[in-house]
């Protein structure tokens, strides 16, 4: 499992979901200059267990083939999980695991002479590209909006943004 000692990987089981759950760990200090790395390991591995059958065999087994763990390991590790399967899956039913952030955006607009329908069009569009980022790659979604449509995004935009601010 990655660099990581299993005495390390153990320990540091529990100190993430007790982090997703909002209880204090201290991955920075706690586990010196790789205290980051290893969260993001450990949620990964979080993420990936979930996916599977909740048996202490099938977790072992995941342990084994697909991150090296040995046999007697990834037992303990299993039976550590099942422990706290229920507090990861509080965790990933509130909807924080999407770890998606905003890396960037751009946008431009053009004009629509014609198409295939029409002769003349004259219309513009706005072309939004939006890129997302998380641990493990990068997304770009492209959206293109006429006139009407882009009035209408804005407008949701902004309820969304009164709805946080409590108005």
């Amino acid at each position: 499992m990655e660099n990581f000692s299993e005495e390390v990987l153990k320990r540091s089981l529990h100190d993430t979901i007790d982090c997703l759950c909002g209880y204090p760990a201290d991955f920075i200090s706690g586990y010196n200059n790789e205290g980051i790395r290893l969260f993001k390991f450990m949620k990964k591995v979080l993420k990936d267990l979930m996916s599977i059958s909740p048996e202490v065999d099938s977790i072992s087994q995941r342990l084994v083939e697909e991150y090296n763990c040995s046999s007697e390991f990834s037992q303990s590790i299993a039976e550590n999980f099942l422990i706290r399967r229920k507090d990861v899956q509080n965790y990933m039913s509130s909807c924080l695991l999407s770890e998606n952030k905003l890396d960037s955006f751009n946008w431009s607009v053009s004009v629509v002479l014609s198409s295939s329908s029409k002769a003349e069009v004259k219309e513009p569009l706005l072309h939004l590209e939006i890129n997302t980022v998380n641990d493990y790659s990068l997304q770009k979604v492209i959206l293109e909006f006429n006139y009407k449509e882009l009035c209408r995004f804005i407008e949701q935009i902004n309820e969304v943004k009164d709805k946080c601010l409590g108005y």
